[in-house]
């Protein structure tokens, strides 16, 4: 094998690594464009609906906008709406609290409300469910309260 042999299969070696490592990055880039917490979807206009009295399409508008019913909230408890990535609590009295559902310790998802905390299978964090407060585990900080609206027995986003 001569001298010039050698450069030939460095360079084919080189540019096959570079393209490799180009379509790898590549790779990366568009897998990073996309969102790394899952977000409320937006929302798609539907096809009208043949026939339907205007008097009740308007009390029906705010309930379909409506992230749940007070109701489905267990007293003491709450429920995780993984698409909102919101976590909503309701105390022995009936208050209504809405917190992010994203663990401020490393970004986990939280998936449960017991025994008056939202929990965090990642690292054990829990948190007051009435004031996001952390009270176990390596968090330090509380869950972010996030705003919302209550009406005729729902929860709408603020």
């Amino acid at each position: 094998m001569t001298k010039s042999d050698q450069v030939v299969e460095r360079r084919t070696i080189l540019l096959a690594g570079g393209a490799a490592a180009t379509v790898v990055l590549s790779g990366c880039v568009v897998q990073r464009a996309e969102p790394l917490v899952a977000t409320q979807p937006a929302q798609v206009p539907s096809a009208p609906q043949p026939s339907a009295p205007q008097q009740s399409e308007q009390p029906q508008q705010p309930a379909q906008n409506a992230l749940a019913q007070v109701a489905d909230i267990p007293a003491g408890g709450g429920v995780i709406l993984k698409d909102q990535n919101v976590v909503l609590t309701k105390d022995q009295s009936g208050k209504v609290c809405m917190f992010s559902a994203i663990c401020t310790h490393q970004g986990c998802a939280v998936t449960a409300v017991e025994e008056g905390t939202i929990n965090c299978p990642c690292h054990g964090s829990k948190f007051d469910a009435t004031s996001g407060e952390p009270v176990a585990g390596p968090a330090r900080k509380p869950l972010p309260a996030v705003a919302f609206k209550q009406r005729d027995g729902a929860i709408f986003p603020a």
